[in-house]
């Protein structure tokens, strides 16, 4: 069993939502990937994630896509606009 801090994984999860417009589509998704690992569900981080990968999912590579989809899915954070969207990128790049 893994302990998290609660109080510090707070303030990195809100230090993390502030600058998340300017982040890379690598960043977003191993941002996705490094708090799915901790078993850290913290829904404005994941939502904040949600609503900027959207603007750029686009701009993902498959591995990207992966990443960000399977992190979504470890928390069991259900945001079926962005699944649905992963989804519908995911097919043209595994042709």
């Amino acid at each position: 069993m893994e302990f998290l801090h609660q109080p510090g994984m707070d303030a990195l999860a809100a230090a993390a939502i502030r600058p998340i417009s300017e982040y890379v589509p690598q960043n977003l998704a191993n941002t996705a990937w490094a708090v799915s690992s901790l078993t850290f569900l913290h829904e404005p981080l994941l939502e904040a994630l949600s609503a900027q990968a959207l603007t750029r999912l686009t701009e993902f590579d498959g591995q990207n896509l992966q990443n960000t989809a399977w992190s979504f899915a470890k928390l069991q954070f259900v945001d079926l606009p962005l699944l649905d969207a992963i989804a519908l990128e995911s097919l043209p790049k595994m042709a």
